[in-house]
């Protein structure tokens, strides 16, 4: 085997004694580096089935040492086995991006069998000589973008709880309910929560709160379903007030509304709101899912 580093614009490679390494290629044989476009390569070379039929292929792989973070290669390139008899290349040409986690790419160079007829030249005496060039290696900018996994348990199961406010009429500062507790997933978090009501002079004000944070890992959150309402004490009957869906996390652990029920409507008798200066707020929260967000880099290379 020689010629295993080199500096000029086309690498060679030459192996000598083919057969003793073909059974360990399916796995990928490689050469040693070369730098080329100011960059370090070597080839891989493998053996791959497709349709029952055996190819020889042969790639280009980047040394990621050698490649600034975060930086990604738009890479034109061509992979060639040499034919002896005739005294040409058979090339194959690739384009592909190179980056950490995309650093190899091989293309299908023919099959095995056609290889190794000595009519066609390119195995002699167990001898083959392979090459590659790297016509263009340009850095290519990557956006950075944001990705989200979220993870939703097989039962959704609602939490209610009842928050009795007793004499209204003196509240003079933001309340909270106790704390209640509003599901717990399989993953290690739990979610707990508190109600606040704060009364202004024409509406009350609400806040659906998390009281600890308990999820791991940092960068996530708890998606929740969320009802509020305010019961009929005279009718039993409740007056929706507000729902949605909201994601509490260590950085957004509330969500807050303002002009949640005018005092009037909640002071009027026929409402049945406001008994012997008590008012209920009945909270229904749905966990649906714990959620993990990261900073991703995006380039063309990306699956989406």
């Amino acid at each position: 085997m020689g010629n295993v580093f080199a500096r000029k614009k086309i690498f060679k490679w030459s192996i000598r004694g083919f057969s003793s390494i073909e059974n360990n290629i399916k796995s990928g044989y490689y050469s040693g580096y070369f730098e080329a476009k100011g960059y370090r390569w070597r080839l891989k070379l493998v053996v791959s089935s497709e349709d029952k039929t055996s190819y020889l292929r042969l790639g280009l792989c980047l040394d990621v040492s050698s490649l600034p973070p975060p930086v990604t290669l738009k890479v034109d390139y061509k992979l060639g086995i040499y034919d002896e008899l005739h005294g040409n290349h058979k090339w194959e040409k690739g384009k592909n991006y190179f980056a950490p986690g995309y650093t190899c790419w091989s293309l299908s160079m023919m099959p095995i069998k056609t290889f190794k007829s000595r009519a066609n030249g390119f195995l002699i005496n167990d001898d083959c000589f392979l090459s590659a060039e790297v016509t263009n290696a340009s850095p290519v900018v990557r956006h950075i973008g944001a990705s989200e996994c979220s993870f939703v348990p097989k039962q959704m199961i609602s939490y209610s709880n009842r928050w009795t406010i007793r004499n209204f009429s003196t509240i003079q500062k933001p309340i909270s309910s106790e704390v209640f507790e509003a599901g717990r997933l399989k993953c290690p978090c739990g979610m707990f929560r508190h109600l606040a009501l704060e009364k202004t002079v024409d509406f009350i004000v609400l806040c659906l709160k998390l009281d600890q944070y308990t999820i791991k890992p940092p960068n996530s959150a708890e998606n929740v379903k969320f009802a509020l309402h305010v019961m009929d004490q005279v009718e039993g009957n409740h007056k929706n007030l507000l729902s949605g869906q909201h994601a509490f996390s260590s950085k957004i652990n509330s969500v807050g509304w303002q002009k949640v029920l005018h005092l009037e409507d909640l002071q009027n008798p026929s409402n049945g709101f406001l008994v012997n200066d008590t008012c209920i707020i009945v909270a229904s929260v749905t966990v649906l899912g714990l959620s993990t967000y990261h900073d991703v880099l995006l380039s063309h290379y990306d699956p989406f």
